[in-house]
Formats: C-alpha cells, structure tokens, sequence
C-alpha cells in the first residue's frame, strides 16, 4: 500500500510539473511575441 502512495504522489508531482512548464512556456512565448511586434 506504501509503494501505490508513493507512485501515486510521484504522479502527481510529475504531472503538476508538467503543467508548470508548459504554462512558463506559454507566458514566455506571449512575451516573446508581444516584445516582437
């Protein structure tokens, strides 16, 4: 039961970062386009 937590939190964990990047990424690319024009 300890190891499906721990997979289950390294999961989500991995998820969360995953969708911290691509949110960075996309910020940074408005940026980059607004600077641009």
């Amino acid at each position: 039961m300890h190891l499906v937590l721990n997979v289950l939190a390294m999961l989500i964990a991995f998820i969360g970062l995953v969708a911290l990047a691509n949110y960075g990424i996309s910020w940074a690319d408005g940026l980059i386009n607004g600077a641009a024009s």
